[in-house]
C-alpha cells in the first residue's frame, strides 16, 4: 500500500498484470518503490491500496488499437474499466499515428493492402472511449512518456484520496 512519511514522501506499489509481455519498470521513479506482479481482471496496471480506485490500460502501438477496437472482448473490456474512479488509456504512442494509420504502425508492409480499418474509424472509437465511457486517453509518444505519465496519476490518486 502506499504509506504517506509527509506530503512529500510517497512509496508507490504498482501492481501489473503479469499477462503484460513487457511491462513497465519505473527505472528512474522517485516515488514507484516496488513493482509486483499479479493478476488484474481488467486493466494492465493498478496500485496497491487503490485497487478498486485507479486502473491503467496501456497500449503500445495503433496497430494494437486498431486490432482491439472490433472484437466484442474490447467492448466488454471497456464497460468493465468505466466502473473505476480513476481510469485511463495510456498510449505510447502519438495521435499522429493514429492520423497517419496503418504508416508506423507495426503492421508489415505486405498486410498493409488488407487493413479494412481507416485513421477515421479508430478516431471514432477512441472519442468513444472518451466520452462514452469516460475513459481518459493520453497519447504518451513513448514508452518511457508513458511509464512517466502512469507515474504522475498514481501519485495524483494518492494526493487526491489523502485529502478526503
Amino acid at each position: 500500500m502506499a504509506k504517506r512519511n509527509n506530503e512529500e514522501d510517497y512509496n508507490l506499489v504498482v501492481l501489473a498484470d503479469r499477462r503484460e509481455q513487457t511491462p513497465w519498470t519505473f527505472s528512474s521513479s522517485k516515488y514507484v518503490i516496488d513493482i509486483r506482479d499479479t493478476t488484474l481482471d481488467t486493466g494492465d496496471y493498478s496500485l496497491e491500496g487503490y485497487e478498486d480506485l485507479v486502473r491503467i490500460e496501456r497500449k503500445a502501438s495503433t496497430s494494437e488499437i486498431a486490432g482491439n477496437i472490433t472484437e466484442k472482448r474490447f467492448k466488454d473490456w471497456l464497460e468493465r474499466l468505466s466502473t473505476y474512479k480513476y481510469k485511463f488509456l495510456i498510449c505510447e504512442f502519438d495521435f499522429e499515428d493514429i492520423v497517419n494509420f496503418p504508416n508506423n504502425s507495426g503492421i508489415p508492409k505486405y498486410l498493409m493492402n488488407k487493413i479494412k480499418i481507416s485513421p477515421a474509424f479508430i478516431m471514432a472509437a477512441m472519442s468513444k472511449i472518451q466520452l462514452k465511457y469516460g475513459i481518459q486517453i493520453i497519447y504518451a509518444g513513448n514508452p518511457r512518456n508513458a511509464q512517466i505519465a502512469a507515474e504522475s496519476i498514481f501519485k495524483t490518486v494518492v494526493q487526491i484520496e489523502w485529502q478526503k
